[in-house]
């Protein structure tokens, strides 16, 4: 049973720097073909986000759309305490 779980964490691992790996080589042949649209998408995401100091890239699919992203862990804290409230 552990090595089944072991292999499903090696294989969920290898799935996503695979996943990862693919994003960075479509960039790579993007910016081979045409930089002014690479760099005009890290334009959009910088204007997108001017009030953070830490930028993080997004994908433009942006799978977390509906995800809640805290800043810091006030907020964090405040929310479980609301949500505990509100059951």
């Amino acid at each position: 049973m552990e090595k089944q779980k072991s292999l499903l964490r090696n294989l969920k691992r290898e799935f996503y720097q695979r996943q990862k790996h693919e994003e960075a080589r479509l960039v790579k042949r993007q910016f081979k073909v045409d930089a002014g649209q690479v760099y005009a998408n890290m334009r959009e995401v910088l204007s997108k986000d001017k009030q953070n100091e830490c930028l993080k890239y997004t994908p433009a699919d942006n799978k977390n759309a509906g995800r809640k992203i805290f800043k810091n862990i006030e907020d964090v804290i405040s929310f479980l305490i609301e949500s505990r409230d509100r059951e």
